[in-house]
């Protein structure tokens, strides 16, 4: 499945994702998962950003947040009343692997609280692949992300998804986004 398909609802608009979480800092996740070859049990931390404009960002590293530009798991998020709807997406260098993507929902426990409720893989993957992945890596009860707050937030313009047309609902949109990286 060409993972641009599950894309093209950016608008680039204002979210009132500020009413519901804190969103000047990121959030933080303890997961026990499997993981490797071979594969071991271990925990993990993962870290995501939610940025007023729609743009999301997952599990990028804590100790590059000031570099952006490295990152490589953006994607975009939707509000349904206390869910937060993401969909993001990686594409690794040449020659390390076909791009993916991901759908994950958090519920709001309160502004310095989520906790993810739902995940599915947004790309094909064989049979073998899809076992490995429900067994190993599937949704499981986690604990809930805590926020931690930071004096500088990345921009969230570094997003490599901008630049896609696929990715915009509109495509106006995002000739002047692009536009606008064009006069910085």
């Amino acid at each position: 499945m060409d993972i641009r398909k599950n894309f093209g609802s950016y608008t680039g608009d204002t979210m009132d994702i500020s009413s519901l979480i804190n969103i000047n800092g990121y959030y933080v996740i303890e997961k026990n998962i499997t993981s490797g070859y071979p594969p071991k049990p271990h925990t993990a931390y993962f870290y995501y950003m939610f940025f007023e404009d729609g743009i999301y960002l997952h599990n990028f590293s804590i100790e590059n947040i000031n570099k952006p530009k490295e990152y490589s798991r953006w994607g975009c998020y939707t509000l349904s009343g206390d869910t937060i709807k993401t969909k993001w997406a990686c594409i690794y260098p040449p020659l390390s692997g076909p791009p993916y993507a991901f759908e994950l929902w958090y519920v709001v426990i309160d502004k310095n609280t989520i906790k993810e409720i739902f995940s599915k893989p947004l790309y094909k993957r064989t049979q073998q692949e899809m076992e490995y992945y429900l067994k190993n890596y599937a949704y499981k009860e986690c604990q809930p992300a805590t926020f931690v707050p930071i004096d500088t937030l990345p921009n969230s313009d570094y997003c490599w998804l901008k630049k896609q047309k696929w990715f915009w609902a509109n495509e106006e949109n995002w000739k002047l986004f692009m536009e606008k990286l064009k006069n910085k």
